[in-house]
């Protein structure tokens, strides 16, 4: 069959298909031994009771698993990712279409609106969970100076099991607002313009040419940021590790901290790599849950 393949090409294509092979081999390598290898590996490790520094250890099947079932810290931070990475990912989609259709209006100012929108963005998550963690601080920090200024008590923010995740979520939103708001800007700036100009004419108020024509042209941006957002923030790491530790209590504790945790501080690896294991099927249930609600919508 290959050969046939390749010999329906002429000397030209022939050549120019080897160079696109040649150039994909070092990205084939690279995903090769640091996704397929990597991932295999893990599975394999979650069958062990292994450790991080003595190596591989008995063979223990799905007892790490099992495990997982007993383990109230291990549902907890499950439940917490849940909420999460939907609760952003939600949140994304409101924000960042809010945002486009403000900065899709032709008004003065509206390049540095856009400028401003996107600007946190720029700057690196790590950087922005430090700064939100002094701007979060119940002794000196910005938002409690503030609230102490008009007369308001000051709020314990990342020191409260209630406020915590909550507070580490608005600053992920807000770090990530602008990213969307381009996707979803972009999105607007396709849809033609005679669409509207033909629901002004039918007496369509905006409310409703936002409702059918804006919403369902955006279907296919607002499934990739739902797809793209989910994945992303439920494999956060940095916020958590830089401005809670996961506490108080774990309320903050997301799957991929545990999981550090619970290989480079308790060193068992078996046991970290079985969650990481759960790590990729959440997600991948949670995207292929996502795709079949947008092709239901479809087929309605």
């Amino acid at each position: 069959m290959f050969t046939q393949f390749w010999s329906s090409y002429g000397p030209l294509e022939r050549r120019r298909a080897l160079w696109a092979y040649l150039f994909l081999v070092p990205t084939a390598i690279g995903l090769a031994i640091f996704k397929f290898y990597a991932i295999a590996r893990v599975m394999w490790t979650s069958l062990f009771d292994a450790d991080l520094l003595l190596g591989t250890g008995n063979f223990v099947g799905l007892d790490n698993f099992a495990e997982m079932v007993t383990d109230a810290r291990f549902s907890q931070t499950l439940w917490n990712s849940l909420v999460y990475s939907l609760g952003n990912t939600f949140m994304a989609v409101v924000l960042g279409i809010s945002l486009a259709l403000l900065a899709d209006r032709k008004v003065r100012g509206v390049t540095l609106f856009r400028s401003v929108a996107y600007l946190p963005i720029v700057v690196s998550l790590t950087i922005v969970s430090i700064v939100f963690a002094l701007i979060y601080a119940v002794e000196g920090g910005l938002l409690n100076g503030v609230f102490r200024a008009v007369g308001l008590p000051p709020q314990p923010f990342l020191t409260s099991t209630r406020q915590a995740l909550p507070a580490v979520m608005a600053m992920h939103i807000w770090h990530g607002a602008g990213y969307y708001m381009v996707l979803f800007l972009a999105g607007l700036q396709g849809i033609p313009e005679v669409y509207y100009e033909a629901a002004r004419i039918d007496g369509a108020t905006r409310l409703a040419a936002f409702r059918n024509i804006t919403l369902p042209l955006l279907r296919h941006v607002i499934l990739f940021v739902v797809v793209f957002g989910t994945v992303g923030y439920i494999n956060t790491f940095a916020p958590v590790y830089l401005m809670t530790r996961g506490g108080p209590q774990g309320s903050t504790t997301l799957l991929s901290y545990l999981i550090y945790q619970q290989v480079f501080v308790y060193l068992r690896l078996g046991y970290g790599s079985a969650m990481a294991v759960v790590l990729v099927i959440t997600v991948l249930s949670l995207v292929l849950v996502e795709l079949r609600l947008f092709r239901s919508g479809e087929e309605i």
